[in-house]
């Protein structure tokens, strides 16, 4: 890639203790982005990992080998593979010779499950910041066994190294809650689902943490633990079940977010997907399919895609109003006809179950406003005569026949 300008490019830093489901994660991830046509590359950064079940693009293996490692110079696994990292930080040119070739795709960094490497040890972070400095945009996403929600001991644990790892590793960090479909296997949760991934008071795992008599003489420790994950306020995990689609979406939408992705240039994407991944739910900007024939069809018109400056590989916040702002499904066109009803369809109703063409729109407003009209039927007001006080009309039509004040009123009229 001599002479060639460099392009941005983005990816996720698959990271989490050993039995996650990182390989199996980057397996659904890698073919689902695949099915939404994006170019991927996955890269195994774990020397320890052998039969792939992915295709492969990157291997460490082919730089430096565990079993290698352990055979000469003696070490166990967990020593062998902190060199092996150590090893990779001090070849990095071999990275990027690997990786230049790859620009335009989309990567998905299979890391090494040392728990160390990810809370204090310094290499893999060293890695990470060097591919920042070649333009590759990272998310970090840490995997965590759902079964540790069955247990608070545990679970504070887990908070504990999560809120570590995500002050070491310095990147846009998302958590994932792995194996949603087996926690009904591991035991009845103390607590709704919402309580673990939104890390709410953690005060009651404290009371459940004082019913066990080992725990209870180290409670002044664990209020001490909970105060320090509070105080950072940083831990939260989305749930994901890497065998339903719709899980897969909500964790690739939040590291989009995170790193940017759905704002670049890497690809041309239309406007609806930017405004999924960014705002985290399922934008339509169109009311009508293809196949349509019979249905109300609009004015077409050319959709403005944001700018991509020869200057800038991203776009910034006055180009996404921008185009916005010129956008006609967006904005009503008073000169179109019935252009206020698409927007309302589109904006609101697409999607959800009451989506509902212009036309059907339109015929539900009129009978709506007809019923309005027959239940609730006009009364003139009441006209005074110009030459009668107020005071005087409002007692004469107020007055019974046979009290004194009609009928004076009569005396003096006579």
């Amino acid at each position: 890639m001599a002479g060639a300008a460099p392009t941005t490019a983005f990816g996720q830093a698959v990271i989490g203790p050993p039995g996650s489901g990182k390989t199996t994660y980057c397996l659904g991830m890698s073919e689902f982005l695949r099915a939404l046509g994006r170019r991927v590359a996955v890269v195994n950064l774990d020397p320890a990992n052998e039969g792939l079940p992915y295709e492969c693009a990157v291997d460490v293996g082919e730089l430096v080998g565990l079993g290698d490692v352990m055979d000469a110079l003696r070490l166990g696994p967990n020593g062998g593979l902190l060199y092996c990292m150590e090893y990779l930080e001090a070849n990095l040119d071999w990275l990027r010779a690997k990786l230049d070739p790859l620009r335009g795709h989309y990567f998905l960094f299979d890391c090494p499950g040392q728990v160390e490497l990810c809370t204090h040890h310094g290499a893999l972070r060293s890695i990470f910041s060097q591919m920042a400095q070649w333009d590759l945009r990272l998310t970090a996403v840490h995997l965590v066994d759902s079964h540790y929600c069955t247990d608070p001991a545990k679970f504070i644990s887990v908070l504990c190294t999560s809120l570590a790892t995500m002050l070491h590793v310095e990147l846009p960090h998302i958590n994932l809650l792995s194996k949603m479909d087996l926690i009904e296997h591991y035991g009845k949760l103390a607590f709704n689902l919402d309580y673990y991934t939104e890390v709410l008071d953690l005060s009651y795992l404290l009371d459940h943490l004082a019913s066990d008599p080992f725990f209870r003489h180290y409670r002044q420790l664990n209020e001490k633990l909970v105060q320090l994950i509070e105080d950072y306020s940083l831990v939260s995990f989305i749930p994901l079940n890497i065998q339903d689609k719709e899980s897969i979406q909500r964790v690739l939408q939040a590291v989009d977010k995170a790193n940017g992705y759905c704002f670049g240039a890497q690809e041309q994407r239309s406007l609806e997907a930017m405004m999924s991944a960014a705002m985290g739910a399922d934008f339509h900007f169109s009311s009508f399919s293809s196949g349509t024939t019979n249905s109300w069809q609009p004015k077409k018109t050319t959709r403005t895609h944001l700018p991509m400056a020869s200057t800038s590989r991203t776009c910034n916040f006055l180009d996404f109003l921008q185009a916005l702002q010129e956008d006609t499904w967006l904005i009503a066109d008073p000169s179109l006809p019935y252009g206020w009803l698409a927007s309302i369809d589109d904006l609101y109703l697409q999607g959800t179950s009451l989506d509902f063409t212009p036309w059907e729109v339109f015929a539900f407003s009129a009978v709506f406003f007809g019923l309005l009209l027959l239940l609730c039927p006009y009364s003139p007001p009441i006209s005074l005569p110009h030459d009668a006080p107020v005071q005087q009309e409002v007692a004469r039509r107020t007055a019974t026949p046979t009290s004194p004040l009609l009928k004076k009123q009569k005396r003096e009229e006579c």
